[in-house]
């Protein structure tokens, strides 16, 4: 304290030093109620500022947390019922599918069906024409042989040949030659 030792400034400055530093109970009075109110000040103007701002934030981030969650939950569901609606378009698409499958299956049974009526109708009316041709020819070949047989007849006998003799005679050459036909359709046949 040697540097202190100068009257007057130095002797006030060592007096306030040393009533700073002593333990007088007015300087620990003063100390305390300094610190009180820098508690204050630091509580009013920081704590209480920082707390309501991360209270702000907190229910923000709540707001948009609870929003996330909503928006989860809509996207679930929504997701859910899309994956539902796209199951019942693969059930739809195979029933439509299937029933069309179906509709081509009949309408071909039908047309195949048309189809062999239709052969068929051919084959009974070309069999038909057949049988008329046939019977037509028969009869004109009858016609013929008859009329020959008559003519040779008469020829070789001499005599003249009534109707009623002459049609029974035709008729049996006629059964002869069916006859003959029927067995040759019988051997085709087998």
């Amino acid at each position: 304290m040697i540097f202190f030792q100068s009257d007057g400034l130095g002797k006030k400055l060592q007096d306030l030093l040393f009533s700073l530093v002593s333990s007088n109970p007015t300087v620990i009075a003063v100390h305390f109620l300094s610190s009180i109110f820098v508690i204050i000040f630091i509580v009013y103007y920081f704590w209480k500022p920082t707390n309501a701002f991360l209270a702000k934030q907190k229910d923000k981030l709540d707001k948009v947390h609870t929003q996330l969650a909503s928006a989860t939950k809509e996207t679930k569901v929504a997701l859910s019922q899309l994956k539902t609606q796209q199951s019942n378009l693969k059930e739809e698409e195979k029933r439509i599918i299937t029933e069309q499958k179906q509709k081509a299956e009949k309408i071909l049974s039908q047309k195949l069906e048309e189809a062999e009526k239709l052969k068929q109708s051919i084959i009974e009316e070309s069999k038909r024409k057949a049988q008329q041709i046939e019977e037509e020819a028969k009869k004109t070949i009858n016609g013929k042989v008859i009329d020959l047989s008559v003519e040779l007849a008469e020829k070789l006998v001499g005599v003249s040949i009534n109707q009623k003799t002459h049609n029974k005679l035709v008729n049996e050459y006629i059964s002869d030659i069916n006859k003959a036909f029927r067995e040759k359709e019988e051997i085709a046949l087998s």
